[in-house]
């Protein structure tokens, strides 16, 4: 069972963390975060890895503007298939699962898909031919200081996100969603998702104005998607995903006798 109040809460006080302690993490964590990677795959043709001691630094010298992450001592990689459908949507909301697992753990973490060595990270994972490595997150002991690098950015308004929304129309369970999506990270803080009712659904987008950065918006989308699930099942709104074509990434619909998160299906 996914813990979805915990999650929920996990999506509200992180943050993305780049300087860690150094310490191992517990062997007994790392193989919980193993088991829930292992047991959670909403999605063919996407898994999760967790490296629990990388023999190699996959970020040294590649982070362009942004300082590396320094000492942390394990490694989680988000896999995808290349040849499935909707690949990067199916990425974010996966690896935000465990992401937030990783903070609910007591983990620090942060989402890195562009400077990071994907030749280093074949050292570390088996790929198959179609499979690629889209992004990793270290993993450790979060230091009690932060620097520079270690921003708490602003998030859009609601009104943004969700055009109409002040209207007050949405019913609780897709405002509170919608509330727990604006949190969601994304690359370089774009929040490329913009939500809009659809009958008795909610409907998310990619911005048609999202600056791509070498990084598709729908995996961005796809980790919101997660947070705005876990604020609709916090409210009562159990429901599903239905993924669309573009420039729509997915419908959320209610379902009459559960599913969605609560039976660790998307």
């Amino acid at each position: 069972m996914v813990p979805i109040e915990e999650w929920a809460a996990a999506a509200r006080v992180r943050h993305s963390r780049r300087r860690y302690t150094g310490e191992t993490v517990a062997p007994e964590t790392l193989a919980a975060l193993r088991e829930h990677c292992e047991d959670f795959q909403p999605f063919e043709g996407v898994r999760v890895v967790v490296v629990p001691e990388p023999s190699v630094d996959v970020f040294a010298g590649l982070m362009g503007g942004y300082s590396p992450p320094k000492g942390s001592t394990s490694l989680l990689v988000i896999v995808g298939d290349t040849s499935a459908h909707d690949v990067e949507t199916k990425l974010g909301y996966t690896g935000e699962a465990a992401i937030l697992e990783a903070t609910r753990l007591g983990l620090g973490t942060c989402w890195v898909a562009g400077f990071f060595s994907r030749r280093k990270v074949r050292k570390l994972v088996e790929l198959e031919p179609t499979e690629k490595a889209f992004a990793v997150s270290p993993l450790g002991y979060a230091s009690a200081e932060k620097d520079g690098a270690e921003k708490v950015y602003n998030r859009r308004a609601l009104s943004e996100l969700a055009p109409g929304v002040a209207a007050g129309k949405w019913p609780d369970w897709a405002f509170e969603g919608l509330t727990l999506a604006r949190i969601a990270p994304s690359a370089v803080n774009r929040q490329p998702w913009r939500f809009r009712l659809d009958g008795g659904g909610v409907v998310v987008s990619v911005d048609p104005k999202a600056r791509a950065y070498g990084i598709s918006p729908r995996l961005d989308c796809g980790i919101a998607m997660l947070h705005f699930e876990l604020g609709a099942l916090v409210s009562g709104g159990v429901g599903g995903w239905q993924l669309l074509p573009s420039p729509d990434v997915a419908r959320y619909s209610l379902l009459p006798t559960g599913g969605g998160l609560q039976d660790g299906l998307a």
